[in-house]
């Protein structure tokens, strides 16, 4: 086939397979690494569009003789993760759910040269394995290729910077700039080195911090990972995300409440007992409410002598400055919400004026 026979045969028979593949392998890779505990940045997926395929087959050095087979990367998926290791995290459990083709495959992080810096990812290419393509919902996807790219969210900033600029520049790149680009690679790859190490001495702080609290030594200063801690242990707390209880760690600190023991002597069980009756009040007239932490801020806010208002606005909770008015313009609103419904044909016990008015349009006698 020639070019345009090619490229025609692509999208009118192969691209929407591809754009299903790249899709079904993206979701495969979510479920994985959820599973595994890995949380990346992002994981993205795309099908090769016309115009990118026929700049590969026509790119210089590549010789196909039949592209639509030997081209490796007609769907890709990307992952991006934060740190390096997590890239190295995600590689094996990549290799152990796809059947990955080594000869293709290729790990840019390992250059010949040490000194030299530059484009840094890793690329896998992969099939489903022979135990999933026996499954219907995977059968059409048997013997499909697909590029998985694992790189950090660094090393992808990078990329995509000096890749708008050499597709964009019709020569090649002049040497100040290629150097200028190798240097800034090499930045970046320090950077990656500083962040992860970040990573690891905040796990020793925060592991220090866990044994502190657990052998009851509360004189510790009140930040997202301490008060966190202090929750899950004394309170019971099943915090998913350290951001929930960010509003709070504010409210401390304005209220110049810098450790976790005098935390502590205002969080008493009495103090806790009457902001529990208060938040189920709350939680009656607001639904959700009780996901913003209620009763620390409202034992918090007794003790600083604090108006039900400010509270109010510090947790975001309207009810919270008066659940009855809050409850009674709530359940107006939905009164009106239901009218209006009504009037749009959105409720089965409200006449839908239009499909009247058609009705009896149909009934007339036509002139």
């Amino acid at each position: 086939m020639n070019m345009e026979e090619t490229i025609s045969a692509y999208v009118t028979e192969q691209q929407p397979l591809y754009i299903l593949f790249a899709g079904k392998i993206q979701e495969l890779i979510c479920s994985i690494l959820k599973a595994n505990g890995v949380t990346p940045h992002s994981v993205t997926a795309r099908e090769k569009s016309a115009n990118s395929l026929k700049e590969k087959i026509l790119r210089e050095g590549k010789e196909y003789e039949n592209p639509l087979r030997e081209v490796t990367d007609l769907a890709a998926v990307r992952i991006i993760t934060y740190f390096p290791k997590d890239v190295d995290r995600v590689i094996p459990l990549l290799e152990k759910d796809f059947a990955v083709d080594k000869d293709n495959s290729v790990d840019k992080r390992k250059v010949a040269d040490p000194t030299v810096f530059g484009y840094a990812s890793v690329h896998l290419i992969v099939e489903l394995t022979e135990q999933r393509c026996i499954l219907p919902e995977y059968a059409i996807f048997r013997g499909l290729k697909c590029e998985i790219q694992v790189r950090t969210i660094l090393q992808h900033a990078w990329a995509e910077i000096e890749h708008d600029i050499a597709y964009k520049s019709s020569e090649e790149i002049p040497f100040e700039l290629r150097r200028k680009f190798a240097s800034l690679a090499g930045l970046l790859e320090v950077a990656d080195r500083e962040f992860e190490l970040l990573r690891h001495e905040q796990k020793k702080v925060r592991e220090q911090i866990e044994k502190t609290i657990k052998r009851e030594e509360l004189d510790v200063a009140v930040n997202l990972d301490s008060l966190s801690l202090y929750l899950t242990s004394y309170h019971n707390e099943k915090l998913k995300r350290l951001n929930k209880i960010g509003p709070l760690v504010k409210l401390l600190n304005k209220l110049k409440i810098e450790s976790l023991q005098q935390l502590h002597e205002i969080l008493t069980p009495a103090a806790l007992k009457r902001s529990d009756a208060e938040t189920a009040i709350i939680r009656d007239a607001c639904a959700g409410a009780d996901e913003c932490l209620l009763r620390y801020f409202i034992a918090i806010g007794e003790h600083a002598k604090l108006s039900r208002r400010r509270l109010s606005v510090l947790t975001r909770c309207p009810a919270l400055a008066d659940p009855k008015e809050y409850k009674k313009r709530r359940m107006t609103r939905h009164e009106e919400f239901k009218t209006v419904r009504g009037r749009m044909g959105g409720e089965e016990n409200v006449p839908n004026q239009a499909s009247e008015v058609t009705a009896r349009k149909r009934a007339e006698p036509q002139r």
